[in-house]
């Protein structure tokens, strides 16, 4: 099965068989998560790289007076 992220990263700059064996390794535990899930909250301690191999991803901020923001990642 190709790895998305290692194809796209060769549009960017050449990978070397080193290169793309470290990346596959970086990226062999794959999880799914559900729709509407968050991936990490502020405040969350800083955790692992994630990678978004397949589908979308939004990031929003709650403001003080309860409204919302919300920007495409």
């Amino acid at each position: 099965m190709p790895n998305r992220f290692i194809e796209k990263l060769r549009g960017f700059a050449p990978l070397d068989d080193e290169d793309e064996a470290l990346l596959a390794v970086a990226t062999a535990k794959c999880r799914s998560i559900a729709a509407r899930q968050d991936l990490i909250r502020e405040g969350d301690r800083p955790g692992p790289v994630l990678v978004i191999l397949e589908g979308w991803a939004c990031r929003y901020k709650i403001l003080p007076e309860g409204g919302g923001r919300s920007s495409r990642s």
